[in-house]
């Protein structure tokens, strides 16, 4: 069992603690000679080493000032402080063989110690009588005693080494002093000699100086009677010149008055210069504000005249667009005229197919009604093989409609042609009154240009109609239409007017804007390298709803970015659709056309499963095959 094992489990109070100071008796003492002197030697050494190094960590620390070279000495010593104590408790570990007559010896050698030191023999007896009554551990009572006898002797230690070192300091104070008292007395021996010298001279300095004062004193008297001298003559002067400030006085208050005269007649010419100046200002000012409300007035008149240079350039702009759109209008009814007589023709030749249709159906009856069923297709077959074949519509017609429908469709056509030549012409008759006004050098004022989107309503630009548009032809204006709607005849001649005349203006001028707005739309062509159809469309509804454009417009607008294949498709669907086309078929028809290759593959997949039903004929499966919905053709 360790020696110092029950410390840790036992822990003194201040009922059972050993004193600080033991005493230690004679008759306690046992001879030296005993197992514990190589302990008690070697414990001391380390005690002594340990004693040592405290001191000097304090010293280190009780420095004024610590710098790094201090820190490290600190830290130095506290690792040599370490190892000490670490050897120190070495020496006190015992094995546990120690028996009463050791601890007996080990309590002699510790009296005698303390015997030795100086200290109170007659506390001791109480250190024993407690080591007997502390649970009977004279182990625990040992460290108590070692532990005691270590802290005071460390006290005595630490006091005496502190008296010496104050000591130390003390002397080299002393030593210092002495020094220095010995440095004044040689100092002090060199002051008095450079004293006596300087006071030497000092001493001819002065008798110089008194020299210097009497002949200077001779000097003052002499001045002294020159100065009298002059005082008189001063006095002299004085009166002559109090006799002078008297006349001079008398002449200054003369002109003093000549002043004050002058002065007044000056304040009244300044005053007057004053008002004549104020006036002078006033005048000013007004001519500036003239010139000001001239230089306003300049500037206005040559705002005007650029304004109506630009409304002049405008309306030429204007004049040349018309013109190009009358061009199209005249191609596109010479077009239009080309398909009526076109259509005609086919009227015709259907009317005779029909009538021969009949015939034959009547010869035939007799036959066979497989026989007949297919003599019918056959002859289907070949009034479908004489149309063209970019007029898919016509063949749905066929099937469908009568011939009064195709009569019915040429009249509209005809109707709506007649509209355009009426368009037309007062497009013409408009232009040529335009291009009169521009060479006579005409100018609108701007009640006329701000009433013209009132009248016509087509554009949101003040200069998009000319402002003497409706004035010209005896078109009702916003004002003047709820003044003349009395008479039966003339509203009736206001609504046609407005029907042949206004509302296609109104339209052609919308397009004209609208075709301005459209070169927003990038163009498409249908190709692999464009984008998709359906960013496309997306790019141009967002223009369409931008300018608020409906499906007819959209149509028209966007066909108009269609180059290539997409427009030759274009052209093939507007021809089968006809008047029948819409915007909504029109766009599900164009992104079925030119879908990308995952959608086609989709569509080829629907086509590989399309079975004809046992009740559908081949004329429904055909055109349920090839319905440009269902599969692109």
């Amino acid at each position: 069992m360790p020696f110092d094992s029950l410390v840790h489990k036992t822990t003194l109070d201040e009922n059972t603690s050993p004193p600080l100071y033991p005493v230690l008796e004679n008759s306690d003492s046992v001879d030296r000679n005993s197992n514990l002197s190589p302990y008690r030697e070697k414990f001391v050494e380390n005690w002594k080493n340990l004693i040592d190094l405290e001191h000097q960590i304090e010293l280190e620390k009780a420095k004024k000032y610590q710098t790094t070279s201090t820190t490290g000495n600190i830290e130095q010593l506290e690792t040599q402080k370490k190892e000490a104590s670490l050897s120190l408790q070495s020496t006190l570990s015992a094995s546990d063989g120690i028996t009463a007559e050791v601890i007996e010896n080990c309590t002699d050698t510790l009296k005698k110690e303390i015997v030795a030191q100086g200290v109170d023999i007659g506390k001791f007896n109480d250190l024993i009588r407690l080591k007997n009554t502390v649970h009977g551990n004279e182990k625990e009572f040992l460290f108590g005693i070692i532990e005691v006898l270590k802290k005071e002797s460390a006290l005595g230690i630490i006091e005496e080494r502190k008296q010496t070192a104050a000591v130390k300091t003390e002397l080299l104070r002393i030593q210092k002093t002495v020094e220095g008292d010995k440095k004044k007395s040689k100092s002090s021996k060199y002051t008095l000699s450079s004293s006596l010298e300087e006071l030497q001279e000092r001493n001819e300095t002065l008798k110089n100086s008194l020299e210097k004062a009497q002949n200077r004193i001779t000097e003052l008297e002499r001045n002294l009677q020159t100065t009298l001298a002059t005082e008189q003559q001063l006095q002299s002067l004085l009166k002559k010149k109090e006799e002078t400030n008297v006349v001079i006085e008398t002449e200054g208050q003369e002109n003093i008055a000549k002043l004050e005269g002058e002065k007044v007649e000056l304040i009244r010419r300044l005053q007057t210069a004053e008002q004549q100046t104020k006036k002078a200002v006033e005048t000013t000012q007004q001519l500036q504000k003239k010139i000001k409300d001239l230089e306003d007035e300049y500037e206005k008149v040559i705002l005007e005249n650029r304004n109506t240079n630009k409304k002049l350039k405008d309306i030429t702009t204007r004049n040349n667009t018309l013109e190009e759109e009358v061009g199209k209008l005249i191609s596109r009814l010479q077009k239009q005229e080309s398909d009526i007589q076109n259509l005609e023709d086919r009227v015709k030749n259907y009317k005779k197919l029909q009538v021969q249709f009949i015939e034959t159906d009547d010869n035939n009856d007799s036959r066979p009604i497989g026989d007949e069923s297919e003599d019918i297709s056959n002859f289907v077959g070949g009034i479908i093989d004489s149309t063209l074949p970019t007029d898919k519509s016509l063949h749905y017609e066929l099937e469908v409609e009568q011939t009064g429908d195709f009569d019915q469709t040429v009249e509209d056509l005809r109707n709506q042609i007649e509209l355009l030549n009426k368009t037309v012409g007062y497009l013409q008759q408009e232009n040529q009154k335009l291009s009169n006004k521009i060479n006579m050098g005409v100018t609108h004022d701007e009640d006329s240009t701000t009433s013209a989107p009132q009248q016509w309503g087509g554009s949101t630009t003040p200069q998009a109609i000319p402002p003497t548009a409706s004035t010209s032809q005896g078109l009702p204006s916003h004002t003047n239409s709820k003044a003349h709607v009395t008479d039966p005849d003339e509203e009736e001649a206001i609504k046609k007017m407005s029907k042949f005349v206004t509302n296609p203006i109104v339209k052609a001028i919308g397009d004209l804007f609208s075709r301005e707005d459209k070169k927003e739309i990038p163009t498409y062509k249908g190709k692999s390298t464009d984008k998709l159809i359906t960013e496309w469309l997306k790019g141009a509804e967002h223009v369409a709803r931008n300018n608020d454009w409906n499906d007819d417009q959209k149509i028209r607008l966007f066909s108009d970015r269609l180059k290539g294949e997409a427009f030759e498709w274009h052209e093939n669907y507007a021809e089968e659709e006809g008047d029948n086309l819409n915007y909504p078929d029109w766009k599900e028809a164009i992104i079925t056309r030119f879908q990308d290759k995952v959608d086609l593959a989709t569509l080829e997949n629907k086509f590989s499963k399309l079975k004809q039903k046992p009740e559908e004929n081949c004329r429904a499966f055909q055109r349920k095959t090839f319905n440009p919905i269902i599969f692109p053709i």
